[in-house]
């Protein structure tokens, strides 16, 4: 699955937190944020998942994107 497929299951509203990006003002995008700054390569590149990433010990359960087996890239606010 590419990122664009695993952001289009996504509302376009929701807000993640980039993970990879280094200035703390920008860290906070909505999806079409996400889908307008990343180049056409990254977007239709394999390899990504969206995944449940759970916390307070599975009670709370958030959207994320990343690659199998690695961390996340994208994780939802």
């Amino acid at each position: 699955m590419t990122i664009l497929e695993c952001l289009n299951q996504l509302p376009d509203t929701m807000k993640m937190i980039d993970v990879l990006e280094f200035d703390r003002n920008k860290k906070v995008k909505t999806v079409v944020e996400i889908k307008s700054t990343l180049s056409d390569f990254h977007l239709k590149e394999e390899g990504y998942e969206l995944r449940d990433h759970k916390t307070n010990y599975g009670k709370t359960i958030k959207k994320a994107i990343g690659q199998p087996k690695t961390l996340h890239l994208y994780v939802e606010v």
